[in-house]
């Protein structure tokens, strides 16, 4: 079972969590640098 692994809980939560905050930075960067070129600013 899950509760048998030596990760405390909520762990792969927050390294999800990681994960997904890390992808989303980069997805905004990419965003930023396209509207950017654009000549559009935030």
């Amino acid at each position: 079972m899950l509760s048998q692994q030596t990760e405390p809980p909520g762990y792969l939560q927050t390294r999800l969590n990681g994960h997904l905050n890390t992808a989303w930075n980069c997805w905004s960067l990419f965003l930023c640098r396209l509207a950017h070129q654009a000549g559009v600013c935030f």
